[in-house]
């Protein structure tokens, strides 16, 4: 117990920085791509079909490839073209961007669930487009959407344990080096269910009555070490 506790003194700090640096990289691709995926969405409902191009074109290209190939190109493409750019910032950009074609999508799909009345009604009010989407339809919008957008950003949260890859030390690659040392721990474990449970089984095969009562005490202390098993795995 003493190791174990010396072993998460050291492993405590290291979860806590990663824990701080996964939320900072969350928090700033988020915003990243709220204001982008807005952008790329609002183009994807223009009438000017070049502008739309370009939109749809950028959805396809982060949606349709692996986001860890994206993250890789990134990380080694950029300094090859002369632009250098920390670990930690690359991840944020990527992600930002990656996560702003899902939301540009959900966006595109939360209007489109609009009645087509409104529109009209507000460009017989004389209303430009831009006014209409920003005073009219993106507050309705919003209230469709979000919960499509709450599943997105916490999937963004999730997808930053790829940028491990990349030497960004957020808390998937600040956790890796400290879950090996729960191996010896899930063996002493083991041990111990076994050292239990023999003796019960044991005495329940011999059919020794004066034993039940041993046995329910053997399987309330398996029913913990069981617990304490999953826990630890």
């Amino acid at each position: 117990m003493d190791e174990f506790m010396h072993v998460a003194e050291i492993a405590l700090p290291l979860l806590l920085q990663g824990l701080g640096t996964t939320a900072a990289i969350s928090v700033l691709s988020i915003l990243i791509a709220m204001v982008l995926g807005s952008a790329v969405g609002y183009m994807c409902l223009s009438k000017n079909k070049a502008v739309e191009l370009i939109a749809r074109a950028f959805i396809k290209i982060f949606r349709c490839t692996p986001f860890m190939v994206q993250v890789y190109l990134a990380y080694y493409g950029l300094p090859a073209l002369g632009l250098n750019v920390s670990a930690f910032s690359t991840g944020v950009i990527i992600l930002g961007m990656y996560t702003a074609a899902y939301t540009a999508v959900i966006l595109e799909s939360g209007v489109s669930a609009i009645p087509k009345g409104q529109f009209e009604a507000s460009y017989a009010m004389g209303m430009s487009r831009f006014k209409t989407m920003v005073r009219i339809i993106f507050p309705q919008t919003l209230k469709i959407i979000v919960p499509s957008l709450t599943g997105q950003f916490v999937q963004t949260v999730k997808d930053s344990s790829i940028l491990s890859i990349i030497t960004v030390a957020e808390m998937t690659g600040n956790v890796m080096p400290v879950s090996n040392v729960f191996e010896l721990w899930r063996a002493v474990v083991a041990q111990a269910l076994f050292e239990i449970s023999a003796p019960a089984c044991k005495a329940t095969a011999l059919g020794d009555i004066h034993c039940v009562r041993y046995i329910s005490l053997q399987q309330d202390m398996l029913l913990i070490f069981k617990r304490v098993f999953l826990w630890l795995c």
